[in-house]
């Protein structure tokens, strides 16, 4: 077998591995009887509390992930993203430990979210979601700002 339909044939079958163990476990839990817009987001955002640490972990770490790091990288490099990563775990239990309390105290979803809550400001939010989106377009973009 040549190395590319290996890779595919690999790919595709995490892909789907994945797939249908996130379908299996979020399909096993309990629906909510709340069918309000803080119970939707509740069901969508955080999958209605019924997934384990396991799902939590893997989805933090593979978000950190993302593709603009992996495209394009040798096998060092890799190695050096993945030891990376592991350093990275002290940050998450800090979030952990100290972010997702408040989280959960004012119920957000989002830090903008929770930024409105905490000073009672809608203005607060729509300044920080437009620099969210400045620092996105101008640092991680590879196109030239116009």
């Amino acid at each position: 077998m040549e190395m590319q339909t290996i890779q595919l044939t690999v790919f595709v079958f995490i892909s789907v591995a994945i797939g249908v163990a996130t379908f299996l476990k979020c399909h096993a839990a309990k629906k909510s009887e709340d069918h309000s817009v803080s119970g939707e987001n509740k069901e969508v955002f955080l999958a209605g509390g019924g997934l384990s640490w396991i799902f939590v972990a893997g989805s933090i770490t593979l978000t950190n992930l993302s593709a603009d790091q992996l495209v394009g990288m040798n096998g060092n490099q890799m190695a050096l993203l993945v030891w990376w990563e592991f350093a990275a775990v002290a940050g998450l239990i800090v979030l952990a430990k100290v972010f997702l309390p408040v989280y959960y105290r004012y119920r957000c979803t989002t830090t903008t979210e929770l930024l409105e809550k905490r000073y009672h400001d809608h203005r607060i939010r729509t300044l920080v979601s437009v620099l969210f989106l400045f620092t996105c377009r101008s640092c991680s973009m590879a196109v030239p700002c116009l």
